[in-house]
C-alpha cells in the first residue's frame, strides 16, 4: 500500500514547521544565536569592574595632576646661583708625600 506524498512524516513536519514560523519575525530581524547571552555577561563584567575602572580613572587624574605641579615648580622655581654654572666642581685630593 503506497501512502501518499500529503501524508508522509517529513512533509507534516515541514508544513508544522512553516506554521510554528510564521508568526515570528524574519530571520534577519533576529539577533544572532547566543546574542543575548554575550550582552548579560558583559553586563555583570562591567558591574563587577566598576570600582576598578573608578579607581583607574581617578588614578590616573592624579598621576597627570602631579606631573603638572612637578613641571611647574621646575619651570618656576630659580636655581641658586654659584659662580658659572658650566664649571665642573673641584675636587680636593690629598697630597701623598715621601720622607
Amino acid at each position: 500500500m503506497k501512502t501518499s506524498p500529503e501524508s508522509t512524516s517529513w512533509v507534516r513536519a515541514a508544513t508544522a514547521r512553516r506554521e510554528a514560523l510564521a508568526g515570528q519575525p524574519a530571520a534577519e530581524e533576529l539577533p544572532p544565536p547566543g546574542f543575548s547571552t554575550r550582552i548579560a555577561a558583559r553586563w555583570a563584567e562591567l558591574r563587577q569592574n566598576e570600582q576598578f575602572r573608578l579607581w583607574s580613572r581617578w588614578s590616573l587624574r592624579a598621576a597627570l595632576g602631579g606631573l603638572l605641579t612637578a613641571a611647574i615648580v621646575a619651570l618656576f622655581s630659580t636655581p641658586p646661583v654659584s659662580g658659572d654654572p658650566l664649571r665642573a666642581p673641584e675636587i680636593e685630593l690629598p697630597a701623598f708625600s715621601a720622607k
